[in-house]
């Protein structure tokens, strides 16, 4: 859940509740039909939005869901944009009290959760499917940008994309032999894709 202090709404928040999928976008509540998450197994969920639609995309494992608003939108997805210098929490919903994070009871994460990440664009549906480990720009799957005293990590063999044990920085150029007509983030993701390829034995 993202939020500002200004706003009296939830900016921006993806959850559950009685059995379906809920994606708070500027203060209107969008939910999916009844959806069974297997709590033994690992999902991929990814919430994409831009403003130039007026309304949000909800991927499961790489699949578009079907949502429908549920509130009356108290502003347009075409006329906003997410506030700066908001607070983000993961796995339980928040308020903001004196400018301090007051946790709401009873909103705690049933199960686990790992790489969250935040790009500052929309993702396109090949992308989603494709369900590669690229790195958000935004907000970035990294220990030392998350506050885990609460609820410290721990490791699991069974996640796709984990921490690495060590890091390799690298800086490179990208040149388009196209004219520049190929998309930036999607240079990028054939860059990662050839720096770290999947294999299977």
């Amino acid at each position: 859940m993202y939020r500002h202090p200004e706003a009296q709404y939830t900016e921006l928040g993806l959850g559950g509740k009685w059995g379906c999928l809920v994606v708070w976008l500027f203060g209107t509540e969008w939910t999916t039909s009844k959806i069974n998450l297997r709590p033994s197994q690992w999902h991929s969920l990814c919430l994409t939005w831009t403003h130039t639609k007026d309304r949000p995309a909800l991927y499961l494992n790489g699949n578009l869901v079907d949502i429908t608003a549920e509130t009356t939108p108290s502003i347009s997805p075409l006329y906003g944009k997410l506030a700066p210098n908001g607070t983000l929490t993961l796995g339980a919903t928040h308020c903001l009290v004196n400018g301090s994070i007051q946790v709401i009871p009873f909103t705690s994460l049933m199960g686990k959760l790992s790489l969250f990440r935040l790009w500052g664009r929309e993702r396109d549906q090949k992308e989603v499917a494709s369900l590669y480990c690229t790195e958000g720009d935004l907000v970035k799957w990294e220990r030392d940008n998350w506050d885990t005293q609460i609820c410290a990590p721990f490791h699991d063999p069974s996640l796709k994309c984990v921490w690495p044990l060590y890091e390799v920085r690298l800086t490179f150029e990208i040149r388009r032999s196209n004219g520049n007509k190929t998309e930036l983030y999607t240079a990028r993701d054939i860059a990662h894709k050839w720096l770290f390829p999947v294999t299977s034995v």
